[in-house]
């Protein structure tokens, strides 16, 4: 890990988002077909619900999705996105899309570290509703932890 990427990755677990988001916006630009930093600055950018740059960037990292496991991770991302900004229907059609890749690809799993995401003051002030239902649910199902029958249940619609 680069020294920048390095300092940017430390304000990240600090929650200072403000400054990783600094951070990742210049290590993105000095590498911009690494797909591994603009997924975690597109990640960042969901913490802070600044959607508008998460909606310019995304198509940078749709066009640098290489295999597989990227592409769980954009769909992670995207569903992500839909959910934070309670568009369920869309997150639904994502997720839809998501289940019928994922049973193709079913290796690869476990995709992402996901304890941003949950430590995140977005993640935790979301209410015990829907939408937290569907996000802890679509992240144990790309951890694969979920529980077998749990897992049928999400592939079979009830998010």
């Amino acid at each position: 890990m680069t020294t920048l990427k390095q300092e940017g990755f430390n304000y990240l677990k600090q929650k200072g988002y403000a400054r990783a988001v600094k951070i990742y916006e210049q290590v993105a630009s000095i590498d911009v077909k690494n797909f591994y930093n603009m997924a975690e600055l597109l990640e960042i950018y969901l913490f802070q619900k600044d959607f508008t740059k998460f909606d310019e960037k995304i198509s940078l990292l749709r066009k640098n999705t290489l295999d597989e496991r990227d592409s769980l991770i954009l769909f992670y991302l995207k569903i992500s996105r839909y959910l934070l900004k309670e568009n369920l229907l869309e997150a639904k059609e994502e997720i839809n899309k998501l289940i019928i890749f994922s049973k193709k690809n079913p290796r690869f799993f476990n995709i992402w570290d996901f304890s941003d995401m949950r430590s995140s003051a977005t993640y935790t002030n979301l209410s015990d509703g829907e939408v937290k239902k569907i996000l802890d649910n679509l992240i144990q199902y790309l951890s694969a932890s979920m529980s077998p029958e749990n897992k049928t249940k999400f592939e079979n619609g009830n998010y």
